[in-house]
């Protein structure tokens, strides 16, 4: 599949010229997923698919992890990203698949669809979600340094909005960070990989205080995330605010 096509640096107004960079990155090698397919929701071809844990080179022959985004199309030719978790055993793996099917309810320009989600054998779930077409924030930070204070606003209002979304819905994102934020060619920002707090996983340069110490994610968490964010975007690094009463790191 070829890399998709990018407007030209007048028709992005919002991060310019670095959409194009990551659309042109090499992609990996394509994986299939698991035996069992979900006959309600079937794909029809699966490619790779650019994330922060592919490489940014060809490694043909070279496997992914079994959680690696995969790319396909699903029954309707749409495109379509597919992440496949593990699930603990027992009730505990219900659970988890359970509160990753609530997903498929959210709806919001600032975080990605959740489309489906699919029980498959050995203990696995596969996820599927939209495709964002767009650069990576963290690629587009390397390639920057900062962004501008037009761009700063629009992102605290997408993303915070979207937080404030899903908070309102029992949710909570549990790894807001660069690496999860991507921007589409219209300069619009889009949170991805909603499985942070379902999985209890993150990044640990984002994490709050509370977070680093075993706790499990909420709202509050990821307002703190958001703001480390918005501090990196802003030039001043990866700045970890002080907990009330200690120093900043």
């Amino acid at each position: 599949m070829a890399p998709p096509t990018v407007p030209g640096p007048d028709a992005v107004p919002y991060l310019a010229g670095d959409c194009g960079r990551a659309a042109r990155m090499p992609l990996a090698p394509a994986h299939c997923l698991p035996r069992t397919r979900s006959r309600a929701f079937p794909i029809r071809r699966l490619a790779p698919c650019r994330s922060r844990a592919t490489p940014s080179v060809r490694s043909w022959g070279v496997p992914l992890p079994p959680s690696a985004p995969r790319r396909g199309l699903d029954a309707q030719g749409r495109h379509v990203v597919i992440r496949v978790v593990d699930l603990p055993r027992g009730r505990a793996g219900a659970l988890v698949l359970r509160r990753l099917a609530d997903l498929r309810v959210l709806r919001h320009p600032g975080l990605v669809t959740v489309r489906e989600v699919v029980s498959l054998p050995e203990h696995r779930a596969g996820v599927i979600m939209d495709l964002v077409d767009g650069a990576g924030l963290d690629v587009v930070l390397g390639a920057r340094g900062r962004l501008n204070v037009s761009s700063l606003a629009t992102l605290l209002d997408v993303l915070g909005s979207a937080l404030a979304y899903l908070h309102e819905h029992g949710a909570t994102h549990g790894d807001v960070s660069s690496g999860n934020v991507l921007v589409t060619a219209d300069g619009h920002p889009v949170l991805v990989d909603l499985l942070g707090s379902v999985m209890e996983t993150g990044t640990q340069e984002y994490a709050a205080p509370e977070r680093l110490a075993g706790a499990p994610p909420s709202a509050a968490g990821d307002v703190y995330a958001l703001a480390r964010l918005l501090t990196e975007c802003s030039g001043q690094g990866r700045y970890r605010l002080p907990a009330p009463g200690g120093n900043p790191d």
